[in-house]
């Protein structure tokens, strides 16, 4: 031990599990209610105006189109808020992941400096939302395979900061860039012994076999969309709220795995309220 680490204060630690969660179901919430506001305004009838202000000195388009134009600019305003809400759930879950990584830094020297503190956050910031996931789940023993998710987020991010969701072959090397998130869902085993997840897009039809008294299982799943190079990334509002959702279970997964680290380390954990939900386990695919 150095003379500098044997002069650091020893301190009472206390970590409040709730605030910590809330840092990324603030990002959620955020996604959830902008996406619905911005989508919900692109399918009023008649349109909405795009015009700022009557008052406006300034036009840099008519302000009175046809019907076709005024439903274009609705439909890649749909598409614009949709992606601006999947970099913003992107953005707060890596806010979320460098709390979480604070906490851990404290909890491994169990002393405090504010300037080494400080530099450890920063450099941890600097990473982007995968590899930040990726440090912690060897911190934390957090199940690696949920990263590809938020690696996948950060591909689709670049490519809507840099090049308004145009795919170019930086963003997919391979040919196309692939979006992939988890959820929990209800699936049934089909005739030929496939797994069919039950959401909106078999929910009411024969895929379902409901009517045919199939049983049905609850579990995580992984869907997927993918964009070949030369298209232009378009999420829907259902896949968004279903990335929410994703981001939410790997949120409580990140706070469980920190609790348990906690305890390891002789801290008493006390919650407002417990997790007591079953932990994340391995997702099934979906194609």
């Amino acid at each position: 031990m150095t003379d500098a680490e044997a002069l650091r204060p020893t301190m009472q630690l206390t970590i409040d599990f709730d605030k910590l969660k809330a840092v990324a179901e603030v990002g959620v919430r955020r996604a959830s209610v902008f996406m619905g506001v911005g989508t919900n305004a692109a399918v009023v009838e008649p349109p909405i105006s795009h015009v700022l202000s009557d008052k406006v000195q300034f036009l840099f388009v008519p302000p009175d189109p046809s019907d076709e134009v005024k439903r274009h600019f609705l439909e890649e305003f749909e598409s614009w808020t949709i992606g601006n809400c999947l970099r913003d759930l992107a953005d707060s879950f890596s806010m979320f992941l460098t709390e979480a990584f604070f906490i851990h830094h404290l909890l491994q020297t169990m002393t405090y400096s504010e300037s080494e503190g400080l530099k450890a956050k920063r450099k941890f910031e600097k990473l982007n939302v995968g590899a930040q996931y990726a440090q912690l789940a060897r911190n934390l023993q957090l199940n690696p395979d949920l990263g590809e998710m938020f690696e996948t987020f950060r591909l689709a991010r670049n490519c809507l900061s840099h090049r308004l969701g145009n795919v170019t072959s930086e963003d997919a090397p391979g040919g196309e860039l692939r979006i992939r998130w988890c959820l929990v869902g209800a699936s049934v085993v089909g005739d030929d012994g496939q797994s069919v997840l039950m959401d909106n897009a078999t929910i009411g039809t024969d895929r379902s076999f409901v009517a045919q008294g199939k049983p049905i299982t609850l579990g995580m799943h992984w869907k997927e969309r993918t964009f070949p190079v030369g298209n232009t990334i378009r999420l829907s509002r259902h896949d968004l709220s279903e990335m929410c959702m994703g981001v939410t279970l790997v949120a409580e997964h990140v706070v469980e795995k920190l609790i348990e680290h906690t305890r390891a380390k002789g801290v008493p954990v006390t919650l407002a309220l417990p997790l007591d939900h079953e932990p994340v386990s391995e997702p099934t695919e979906r194609s």
